[in-house]
């Protein structure tokens, strides 16, 4: 697998300004979770295992 630098690839992202500005971004697929609780809880554990495979289809 290919690692892919965000920082390299998306330039124009991560290059702030000094003074405010709109920008706009390409669409992105992503994926998050949501709850509450310590990340160190069964939980959380639960729920970012459950994202593996889903992610694993938009490699």
């Amino acid at each position: 697998m290919t690692k892919l630098n965000l920082i390299k690839t998306y330039q124009s992202y991560y290059n702030a300004g000094t003074k405010p500005e709109l920008v706009t971004f390409d669409k992105i697929p992503y994926l998050t979770i949501s709850g509450k609780g310590a990340p160190a809880g069964s939980e959380f554990v639960d729920r970012v295992q459950a994202l593996y495979p889903v992610a694993n289809v938009y490699k």
